[in-house]
């Protein structure tokens, strides 16, 4: 188990170093639907929305940047893209700020039946993937329960939002022990409704999260936060779990990736690009696809090997390396101060 655990330490050094040498900006999954690209719209910084479940704050942003339920599909109930609107419509807009470092959602849904009960209900379920590194966040299998519950949700965050909750329960909960991504400053959030419970009606969900590249049990202070910017293509994904009459299943599993296994796999999560300013007013946020003449699609391609030289290691990156490779070999050398329990 332990050598294990070094390994994915070793990784994660390895992840971090490149991107300080400047080579993880070229570095790329083929993420799913393949040649799609969705688009992210940039708030003007005297713009940002305002988390209070007012749509309002959103009419600047184009129509085309709406990601509706025909988008979506069902990939365990076996209804395929055949959502019924007058049974659920959903609509999803995504935008970013580099002076907030924040994702922000404005998520509107009918549905014929709202059912929050307590234990389950209906879901908005939400995976962010920010450096776009793709593998698994979840379900380990070569390691104890304890490391693998330590382990969700690390490298790629995935956020169950309640719509709505019950009373008296959290407005969302993360896969994995990182339960502070969904307090503040890490994230807002704000509903409106007016509908009882299994009873029809619209939801307003608007909520902003911070993107990470390494996020820790132990908390923020353990973690790596991810730092967006223009152009950058992150991996991203929703799915919408419908629960109506039965409060123990749901009825569909409506998602962006068309693959189930987007809830464990980041390398299936869709792309997104974080436009700049003058792209967000001018550009479709819809997925691009090929033109009439048959123009090429924006989409990011897999991994390439490109000839010429590296580029040069920073300083810092190296010593930022050395140091991180002199503590884990100390670490291998006595493994129990390795495995210290988290403070309480």
């Amino acid at each position: 188990m332990y050598i294990s655990h070094l390994s994915r330490v070793l990784r994660f050094l390895f992840a971090v170093f490149l991107g300080s040498a400047g080579w993880g900006a070229g570095l790329s999954q083929a993420h799913h639907p393949k040649d799609v690209t969705y688009h992210v719209f940039q708030f003007p910084r005297d713009r940002l929305p305002t988390i209070d479940g007012d749509p309002a704050d959103w009419e600047m942003v184009p129509a085309k940047y709406t990601i509706d339920g025909s988008h979506l599909m069902d990939t365990v109930m076996g209804k395929g893209q055949n959502l019924d609107p007058k049974d659920l419509a959903v609509e999803v807009k995504v935008g970013w700020s580099p002076h907030t470092n924040r994702l922000y959602f404005l998520y509107k849904v009918y549905d014929d039946m709202h059912n929050f009960n307590l234990a389950r209900g209906d879901i908005f379920e939400v995976v962010v993937d920010a450096d776009h590194s793709g593998g698994r966040y979840h379900t380990f299998d070569d390691v104890d329960a304890q490391t693998e519950a330590r382990l969700k949700s690390t490298t790629a965050q995935n956020y169950h939002i309640f719509t709505p909750p019950a009373e008296g329960k959290a407005w969302a909960w993360v896969w994995g022990e990182q339960q502070w991504l969904i307090e503040k400053p890490w994230s807002e959030h704000a509903f409106r409704y007016d509908f009882g419970y299994k009873e029809a009606g619209e939801l307003y969900l608007e909520f902003s999260i911070t993107p990470f590249n390494y996020a820790s049990f132990r908390g923020p202070k353990y973690s790596a936060l991810h730092q967006l910017e223009e152009g950058q293509t992150i991996g991203l994904s929703w799915s919408v779990l419908d629960y109506d009459e039965h409060d123990d299943r749901y009825e569909g599993f409506w998602n962006l990736s068309h693959h189930t296994r987007m809830d464990y796999t980041a390398s299936l999560l869709p792309n997104f690009k974080l436009l700049p300013l003058a792209a967000s007013q001018l550009q479709s946020g819809r997925p691009s696809a090929a033109a009439a003449d048959g123009g090429p699609r924006d989409a990011v391609r897999p991994l390439a090997i490109l000839p010429g030289p590296r580029p040069a290691a920073s300083p810092r990156g190296w010593r930022l390396l050395r140091g991180a490779l002199r503590r884990t070999r100390r670490a291998a050398r006595s493994p129990r101060r390795a495995h210290r329990a988290p403070s309480q």
